[in-house]
């Protein structure tokens, strides 16, 4: 029996081996379904034929058990200024379009998902995103998509990263009767610039749940109401907070001063008014500060960290 021990472990290696290898069958017609739903005139997906999906491009299988892991579709055929938002030049010819096909609900095990700067317009959020219980790494920017976030995403409690910035999509995602995004405790960088949010006037509430948030930027939202009722400030990990291009129309609220971990402070064009809080003074840590078009008038309260 003990002879046999090895050979049976060698077994058990070769098994491993071979599925490491090779991708998982319903998976791979799960990818081809996909691939089938979509207009690819650059011909991106070239490689996605034969049996192993594994070896395609964009995708990542698990070495251990040969699931996928990783669909990264990011349309990387163009320049793009991400100061200010812009691209150089038409990114259309590269671009996949079509629809986002439901098959991929297949990919069980899927972590990271990157679809950005394609073309998906005419399409509404997909929905199915929020079955994928295992995902960390979300990123739907830049794709045409459109309509109401479903709040159902708040299930993705494992979601580190979402950027879904300048889609067309809006909705009641912030307010006091729909609070998904306060559920997506692991957050770390949360970036929806341009949604069209509606009747948010809790959104900082809701935000403040997220102790883990590391970087938050909201900019071009349409928000009209910047809290300064805020007691309790969670935001122990914010490094980064960008809130431009707002109708605040209200001074800078103190409770901004309690993120003492705050690095960059991005308040540009948010009809904010004087006068400045002296708790601005208490963020030893700002290196980057921005409150550019504002009707603010005053002192600065002195803040050493850029001075120094």
């Amino acid at each position: 029996m003990c002879r046999l021990l090895p050979n049976f472990i060698l077994f058990l290696l070769v098994i491993q081996a071979f599925s490491s290898n090779c991708c998982i069958e319903h998976e791979r017609d799960a990818l081809l379904e996909f691939k089938a739903g979509v207009g690819d005139i650059s011909n991106r997906l070239a490689s996605w034929r034969g049996n192993n999906c594994c070896d395609w491009a964009g995708i990542r299988c698990s070495n251990k058990t040969g699931h996928v892991v990783k669909l990264n579709l990011r349309n990387t055929n163009f320049t793009f200024d991400d100061i200010y938002e812009d691209f150089i030049y038409d990114w259309n010819d590269y671009s996949l379009t079509g629809k986002i096909s439901q098959s991929l609900l297949s990919l069980s095990d899927l972590k990271y998902l990157y679809l950005s700067y394609n073309n998906f317009s005419g399409n509404k959020f997909p929905e199915f995103i929020s079955s994928f219980e295992k995902l960390e790494y979300l990123n739907l920017s830049h794709t045409g998509l459109s309509g109401m976030i479903p709040p159902q995403l708040g299930n993705l409690s494992r979601l580190l990263y979402l950027d879904i910035r300048y889609d067309l999509f809006s909705g009641y995602i912030l307010n006091t009767q729909t609070w998904w995004l306060s559920n997506l405790r692991s957050l770390r960088l949360m970036h929806m610039s341009g949604v069209g949010f509606k009747e948010s006037s809790n959104w900082v509430e809701s935000l403040n749940k997220l102790s883990s948030l590391e970087v938050l930027v909201l900019a071009d939202n349409n928000l009209t109401q910047f809290s300064h009722a805020l007691t309790f400030v969670n935001f122990t990990s914010l490094r980064v907070l960008h809130l431009s291009y707002q109708d605040f129309y209200s001074p800078i609220p103190n409770w901004l001063g309690s993120i003492h971990s705050l690095t960059d402070l991005i308040l540009e064009d948010c009809s904010l008014v004087s006068p400045y809080p002296a708790t601005l003074g208490n963020l030893t840590s700002l290196s980057n500060l921005a409150l550019d078009f504002n009707s603010l008038d005053g002192m600065i309260p002195p803040l050493h960290s850029l001075i120094n």
